[in-house]
């Protein structure tokens, strides 16, 4: 539990990320389960992953994975024209989602309550399209071109090598399919802290290339 469940996550989401080639948006510096504030802490517990991942600093990774902060992907993305747009809410609440955006709780009452920036991320964007729990629920995450190019109703086109070694990897898991809605789509959101949404399997057993090439 605790960090390597959000490690697990974390990289099953940059995966994602690469293959889809999208900008990563860091959720805001929070505590993160299990990892407590140390005496003399000035950030008072409050963590972010580049604290653990080299992920800012290394040039090669970035070339394949841009990364902004929360707050930057809102002043950014928050105008009329923008992925994520606060024209719909007053001064007070565009004000409450930018502090957000720097720092939450995973906690209902506080003050800057995570879930508040995510509520808006999901009225502009699609949820993940992947389960991992409970087990009898799981997907697999399949990458096909041709399904892409054509939409799901080619999947039952694939050939019969294809559809084996897709059932073969997936066994029981409904596949679901990366197609062009998931890709056009502007914001893609990962509600992890979700046990449903959680992503507790490593990437080599969720994703499926039908062509590894």
């Amino acid at each position: 539990g605790g960090w390597n469940n959000l490690r697990i996550s974390f990289e099953n989401i940059l995966t994602l990320a690469a293959l889809s080639g999208r900008t990563l948006v860091l959720p805001p510096e929070q505590s993160m389960y299990l990892l407590y504030a140390k005496k003399g802490d000035k950030r008072n517990g409050y963590r972010q992953y580049t604290d653990y991942f080299n992920m800012t600093d290394n040039s090669d990774f970035l070339r394949r994975v841009p990364i902004i902060s929360a707050e930057e992907f809102l002043r950014l993305e928050g105008g009329d024209d923008g992925f994520v747009p606060l024209n719909g809410y007053d001064e007070t609440k565009k004000q409450h989602l930018l502090d957000v955006a720097k720092g939450c709780e995973e906690r209902k009452k506080a003050e800057l309550f995570c879930e508040d920036l995510y509520d808006h991320y999901l009225a502009h964007g699609q949820l993940q399209p992947l389960i991992s729990e409970p087990v009898e629920k799981q997907n697999c995450f399949v990458f096909d071109k041709d399904v892409f190019l054509y939409g799901n109703e080619y999947i039952s086109k694939l050939s019969e090598d294809v559809q084996s070694r897709i059932q073969t990897y997936c066994n029981q898991r409904p596949p679901v399919y990366y197609n062009k809605t998931m890709h056009d789509a502007p914001v893609w959101h990962f509600e992890t802290m979700d046990l449903k949404w959680r992503l507790l399997t490593h990437s080599y057993a969720l994703l499926f290339f039908t062509d590894p090439v």
